[in-house]
């Protein structure tokens, strides 16, 4: 289950694995336990090494990023940066 760490310029959603994720996730909400940080995005991630996480600019700026050795044999995806600035949707 993810965990979202709100960051000065954006979102981080942090996976099991991660380096930032905490040894006890609030899975239920009940705790109402927010992370957050002064930091910036791309502190974050310069400062990190383990990555399991989506890191979120804006709404059309994501960006997948695992490093982790996958579990059973799994492949991880590969790590694309979507700033939606070439796209025209038309939905």
């Amino acid at each position: 289950m993810p965990v979202m760490l709100n960051a000065a310029d954006g979102f981080i959603q942090l996976l099991p694995g991660d380096e930032l994720y905490p040894e006890d996730p609030d899975y239920t909400g009940e705790k109402k336990i927010v992370m957050s940080t002064d930091k910036k995005v791309e502190d974050l991630m310069k400062e990190g090494g383990i990555f399991h996480r989506i890191v979120i600019k804006d709404i059309n700026n994501l960006a997948v990023y695992v490093n982790i050795q996958a579990k059973y044999k799994h492949i991880n995806p590969l790590m694309i940066k979507c700033d939606n600035s070439n796209y025209n949707s038309r939905l």
